[in-house]
């Protein structure tokens, strides 16, 4: 019975380490619909890229000005980054 306690409570730390790390990650999809959300324009490409060993969705927006604008978002984490290039 002790052993069994033991096991459980291991398996409760286990799961309350990683659920947090899991509910962290973003999709591409959700990505795309956060850009949307945010952007005025449509979606040109959406796209996920290894950079320094880190998943990151790079989403393409042509904006109702004519611009091209890229967004970014760390695919593990799901923070937004400033938009990188502009065209």
């Amino acid at each position: 019975m002790a052993n069994q306690n033991i096991f459980f409570r291991g398996l409760l730390l286990a799961l309350l380490t990683i659920a947090p790390l899991q509910a962290m990650a973003m999709s591409l999809d959700e990505a795309v619909a956060r850009v949307r959300g945010q952007a005025d324009g449509r979606v040109l490409s959406a796209e996920t890229r290894q950079r320094n060993g880190s998943s990151v969705h790079v989403i393409r927006v042509l904006t109702s000005q004519g611009r091209v604008k890229e967004f970014q978002f760390d695919a593990g984490g799901g923070s937004g980054q400033p938009p990188g290039r502009r065209r």
